[in-house]
């Protein structure tokens, strides 16, 4: 199989249910920076959010800038494991990886 190193045909699952976590804000703008400063970029950033309102109405105005963004609400009851698995679903990718609004991935992790 030959990969293209330039952009991977690869999906960051980003499950999320709520804004009101200590620093969320702060934790975001890395995550999202992480994923911008790849080396080899992913496909897309797809978001698996609850339906609350304050993280749909934050997600809206987010300038996420050059990465597609991929906004799915999952109307079941929050659940990392259910919205990964949904996100999984949705995803059109050959690859797929999983992050948490407060992690930070290195430069060449991808």
């Amino acid at each position: 199989m030959q990969i293209n190193m330039e952009n991977l045909d690869l999906s960051v699952i980003l499950p999320l249910s709520t804004t009101q976590v200590k620093d969320f804000d702060d934790f975001f703008k890395k995550a999202i920076e992480s994923i911008k400063n790849q080396k080899v970029k992913p496909k897309n950033l797809i978001i698996v959010h609850s339906n609350d309102k304050m993280l749909i109405d934050y997600l809206d105005k987010f300038d996420f800038s050059d990465i597609e963004t991929i906004k799915l609400q999952y109307d079941g009851e929050p659940n990392y494991c259910n919205q990964i698995n949904f996100g999984v679903k949705n995803s059109d990718s050959t690859w797929v990886s999983f992050f948490e609004f407060d992690d930070e991935i290195g430069r060449a992790h991808v």
